[in-house]
């Protein structure tokens, strides 16, 4: 019966969403079943009762437009102008279409979400800002410097931050990114955003994602590659994180860019079980808003509840 079970669910994953259906034969098999990700469905609860109003009033019917994103924009609703200026010094300036390349890429990177992702996102509602440098983006300064990070995400507020200039030590200025590289910058923390939603329990998927990073990491430090993926790996596997926790969340938001954005798969190669273990999360997340109301249908079906 979950052979059964596991094969409709395959069916349905690949034929509602082909992005994924590359990732359906590692991470679906006779002794594997879907996640029952009861974390998720508790905050898809709160999210209602905190975002009632702006629910009852613009229903998602399309994630594309309705999505809480705040771009950093001014202007009516048939023109939108950009205010950028430009860091100095900007090492690899090249003129105003690199401007318009970054932005294109920000606007664009919502866009290659997974279909549930994208809806949770919207329930929850994140947020994608962008601006100059990092610091332009947040309105309460940090006490650590991101000037030189291609993105920021902040759990408290629920918004990623995208700036189109870094510092770069290297070049001793800033550096401007745009393209693929902004895709990815934008994408991992989104990662980082779908962390906090599914893995902050400690539920099975939370335990199965750390053990499969342990597992990829110790194989590394065996034959030698662990100096590739510092960032990727905590001191006690040869790398620079501080510890495991935050060495696994990078790789969690990384990975979650290259099996979305289909522009690397660096880590899904290097790091093998963890990323069969967030193929089974994402299509678990899948099978789990296919087979749950969303917010326009839950908020209907209250309002309609005799009083």
């Amino acid at each position: 019966m979950l052979q059964n079970r596991l094969a409709m669910a395959g069916e349905f994953a690949s034929a509602a969403f082909g992005w994924l259906s590359d990732a359906l034969t590692p991470a679906v098999d006779s002794s594997t079943s879907l996640y029952k990700l009861r974390g998720v469905m508790r905050q898809r609860e709160s999210w209602l009762a905190r975002n009632r109003a702006y629910f009852e009033h613009r229903l998602p019917h399309d994630i594309a437009q309705n999505m809480n994103i705040a771009f950093g924009s001014s202007g009516d609703d048939t023109q939108t102008t950009y205010h950028l200026r430009f860091p100095e010094p900007t090492h690899n300036y090249s003129g105003k279409r690199m401007a318009l390349d970054f932005i294109y890429a920000v606007h664009e990177a919502p866009n290659l979400l997974p279909p549930a992702v994208h809806a949770l996102f919207i329930e929850k509602g994140e947020k994608l800002i962008f601006g100059q440098t990092i610091e332009d983006t947040s309105p309460s300064p940090s006490e650590q410097d991101f000037s030189s990070s291609l993105g920021v995400y902040e759990p408290r507020t629920g918004r990623s931050l995208i700036p189109m200039a870094y510092m770069s030590r290297k070049h001793g200025g800033y550096v401007m990114q745009g393209g693929d590289e902004t895709r990815m910058s934008a994408l991992h923390e989104f990662g980082h955003a779908l962390d906090r939603i599914v893995l902050q329990f400690g539920e099975r998927c939370y335990k199965d994602f750390k053990k499969a990073w342990q597992e990829d990491a110790k194989v590394l430090v065996a034959v030698g590659d662990d100096k590739k993926f510092p960032h990727y790996l905590s001191i006690a596997y040869g790398g620079l994180q501080e510890d495991d926790e935050i060495a696994m969340r990078e790789v969690f938001a990384e990975m979650f860019a290259e099996t979305v954005s289909g522009l690397s798969s660096d880590l899904q190669t290097h790091f093998p079980q963890s990323a069969v273990v967030l193929d089974r999360i994402l299509l678990s997340l899948e099978h789990l808003i296919a087979n749950t109301p969303d917010f326009s249908e839950i908020v209907v079906q209250r309002k309609a509840a005799p009083a």
